[in-house]
């Protein structure tokens, strides 16, 4: 792993952190974190009441880079979709009610805040 790749995924952590610490303010339990299945990776698993919800945390510290939301690409959501499929495979959640967030989170130090998206992508029917 390169240097480069090493600080991003410092920077992607520390977001993660910061995401589920916020998600969780506001009443969702956070299940797991960064779960792997074949080169795909949903960064938060959750429940907000009886629905599991399968997150994406993107974090910028400054819109330079552009919004965070846009990052999420319709070839990022359907991986994310793949790895959700795989996540309820192992885990017996197909009968459960499901929702595909984002959540951004920008700045940096005090001056974080964070978004929330429920339902910015849909699985294909």
């Amino acid at each position: 792993m390169s240097g480069d790749d090493h600080n991003l995924r410092k920077v992607g952590g520390a977001g993660e952190g910061i995401a589920a610490d916020w998600l969780a303010d506001q009443g969702v339990k956070i299940i797991e974190r960064n779960w792997f299945w074949r080169g795909g990776e949903i960064d938060l698993i959750a429940q907000e009441g009886e629905r599991l919800l399968f997150v994406e945390v993107k974090y910028r510290r400054s819109q330079r880079m552009g919004s965070p939301a846009g990052a999420v690409t319709r070839t990022k959501q359907q991986g994310i979709i793949r790895t959700a499929k795989a996540w309820l495979k192992h885990n017996g959640g197909f009968n459960r009610s499901i929702r595909f967030d984002v959540v951004t989170v920008e700045g940096s130090g005090a001056a974080v805040s964070c978004q929330w998206y429920k339902s910015a992508f849909r699985p294909e029917a």
